[in-house]
C-alpha cells in the first residue's frame, strides 16, 4: 500500500494520545482496542466513503481501528493535505492538475465527495492541522509522505507537541535521513522498515526502534522471529486482505495490520479473539486434575483449576430427593450466601419477597412433582426452609436478573446430535454470585444424566 516515490517516500506513524512528550517505548505504545493486534484503517474506512476525507477517519474512530492511514502532499502556498495521488483527477468533476500545482483554498473548493455518492457532496480535502485535531486523543495516525516534507511536519508536530508521540517511517537504506530527523528532533523515534529479513537486526541495533514496518512481500515467520528476538514489534501492509491472509500473519505474531477492510479485520479478530478464549477455558477444564474434596452418600464433590480459574464440580445420584440433599450438604455454605443475598437481589430490582411467594403459587400448578423433591432435599440438606429454597430459586422472575438460552444439536454438540439447552444467567456483577461458580453433574436414578452450572 506504500508507495516508495520522490526524495524519500517515507511514512509517520503518529498516535495522537496524551501530548505527555515523552518517547513511546514498546513497553508503553498505546494498547490495541481489538484484542492484540493494532488495526490501521488504509486512508481511513473509506469503503463507501471518500478516501483520506474526514467522514473516512471519523468513521475509522467509530469503528474502533488503532489507527488511520494519510496520505500528506504540499499544496502550491505550502500548506499539507491528505491526498494520496499526485493529481486531483481521479477524485473531483470539472478539474485536473497536481496538487502541487493549487492553491489550500483553490483545493477547498473542489468536491472529493461527488464522485462516491451525493450524500457525499461538499466533502473537502482536509489538512494535517484538521485531521490532527480530528483524531487527538481518539484514534493514531499512520502518515505516509509522498514528497520530502520533514522539516515542515517537525514545525507541526511540535506546534501540537507531539514529538514523543510519534513513530517515524524510513526505508534502511535511508539511513542518513534518519540520522538528520533525530538531528532535527532529538524526541522523534523513527521506524524503520529493514527490508530483506538479513537486515533486520543491523537495523534495530543501529535504531532501537520499538516497531518496524514491512510489506507482505518480506513478511515471514523467520521476520517476526528475528524481530521479536530484538525487542521490535512488526506492523505490516495486508496484500489480500481476506481472513486466510490475516490469519497466517497473525500466526506469525505480526502486532499490527494496515488494511482496506478494517471493520471485516475488526469483526475477524473479535471473533478469532472468542475462538482462542475458549480454546484456551476448554483446554483448561479438559486438561485440569479433580481433586476431590469430600465425598458423601449421593455426592461428590471435587475442584478443578487453581487461583482464579479453580470452580467446583459437584456430582449428585440417586432420586431427586437423595440428589437435593447430597447438593445442600456438601453447599451449606454457598446456600447461605445466596439466602443471604435474596433481600439484596430483590431491592435491587424494586421487589420483596411477597411477590417470589406469589410467583410460586401462580406456578405451583405447572411444576413438576420430581422438582419439588429436589427442593425439599435440598432444604433438609442445607438447613434452609423449602419456603426460602424455593425463593432463590426463583429470584431471577422478579427482579432485573434475566437468562439467556441457547440450544445446540446435530454437529454443534460433542458427538451424539442431541438437542441441548445451554442457559447464561445474567445476574448483577455487584451480587457477587459469579464468585461462588459450580457445574452439577446429575446422575438420576430414572432419565438422563445432565449438567448444569
Amino acid at each position: 500500500m506504500r508507495i516508495h516515490q520522490l526524495l524519500l517516500g517515507f511514512t509517520l506513524l503518529a498516535y495522537c494520545g496524551q501530548m505527555t512528550g515523552q518517547v513511546r517505548l514498546k513497553k508503553t505504545f498505546p494498547a490495541p482496542k481489538n484484542g492484540n493486534t493494532y488495526v490501521i484503517a488504509h486512508r481511513g474506512a473509506h469503503n463507501g466513503i471518500p478516501e483520506n476525507s474526514l467522514a473516512a477517519y471519523q468513521k475509522a474512530i467509530d469503528l474502533g481501528c488503532d489507527f488511520i492511514e494519510i496520505d500528506v502532499r504540499k499544496t502550491r502556498d505550502g500548506r499539507m493535505v491528505s491526498v494520496h495521488n499526485s493529481t486531483i483527477d481521479a477524485y473531483v468533476n470539472g478539474a485536473i492538475g497536481r496538487v502541487i500545482d493549487f492553491t489550500l483554498a483553490e483545493l477547498k473548493e473542489l468536491d472529493i465527495g461527488e464522485r462516491v455518492g451525493p450524500e457525499w457532496k461538499n466533502t473537502r480535502i482536509p489538512t494535517i492541522e484538521e485531521i490532527l485535531q480530528l483524531c487527538r486523543g481518539q484514534i493514531g495516525i499512520y502518515l505516509d509522505l509522498k514528497e520530502d516534507l520533514v522539516d515542515e511536519l517537525v514545525e507541526i508536530i511540535t506546534k501540537y507537541e507531539m514529538e514523543g508521540d510519534i513513530v517515524w517511517y524510513i526505508p534502511a537504506s535511508y539511513m542518513d535521513a534518519i540520522k538528520d530527523l533525530k538531528s532535527l528532533c532529538p524526541q522523534c523515534v523513527p521506524m524503520p522498515d529493514p527490508g530483506p529479513v538479513e537486515n533486520i537486526a543491523e537495523v534495530i541495533n543501529q535504531v532501537q526502534p520499538p516497531v518496524i514496518a514491512t510489506d507482505m512481500g518480506e513478511l515471514s515467520e523467520e521476520y517476526i522471529k528475528i524481530a521479536h528476538e530484538n525487542n521490535a514489534m512488526v506492523f505490516v501492509d495486508e496484500d489480500n486482505g481476506n481472513e486466510v491472509e490475516w490469519t497466517k500473519i497473525l500466526d506469525w505474531g505480526t502486532e499490527g495490520i494496515q488494511t482496506d477492510k478494517p471493520q471485516d479485520l475488526i469483526r475477524f479478530l473479535s471473533e478469532r479473539e472468542k475462538k482462542i478464549t475458549n480454546e484456551k477455558v476448554n483446554k483448561k477444564i479438559i486438561q485440569a486434575e479433580l481433586k476431590e474434596v469430600s465425598v458423601i452418600e449421593h455426592a461428590k464433590l471435587e475442584i478443578a483449576g487453581q487461583g482464579e480459574d479453580q470452580i467446583q464440580v459437584l456430582t449428585v445420584w440417586g432420586t431427586p430427593y437423595e440428589m437435593g440433599k447430597a447438593h445442600g450438604t456438601l453447599l451449606k455454605k454457598e446456600i447461605g450466601h445466596l439466602q443471604n443475598k435474596m433481600k439484596a437481589m430483590l431491592s435491587a430490582g424494586g421487589q420483596s419477597v411477597e411477590l417470589l411467594d406469589a410467583l410460586y403459587e401462580q406456578s405451583k400448578p405447572y411444576i413438576p412433582d420430581y422438582f419439588i423433591e429436589e427442593m425439599k432435599g435440598l432444604a433438609d440438606g442445607s438447613g434452609l426452609s423449602l419456603q426460602n429454597i424455593i425463593r432463590i430459586n426463583l429470584i431471577g422472575e422478579a427482579a432485573e436478573f434475566h437468562c439467556s438460552l441457547f440450544g445446540a444439536w446435530g454437529k454443534a454438540t460433542a458427538k451424539d446430535g442431541h438437542l441441548y439447552q445451554l442457559r447464561s444467567l445474567d445476574y448483577e456483577t455487584s451480587m457477587n454470585i459469579q464468585k461462588h461458580p459450580i457445574i452439577v453433574i446429575y446422575v438420576p436414578d430414572e432419565g438422563d444424566i445432565f449438567a448444569k452450572n
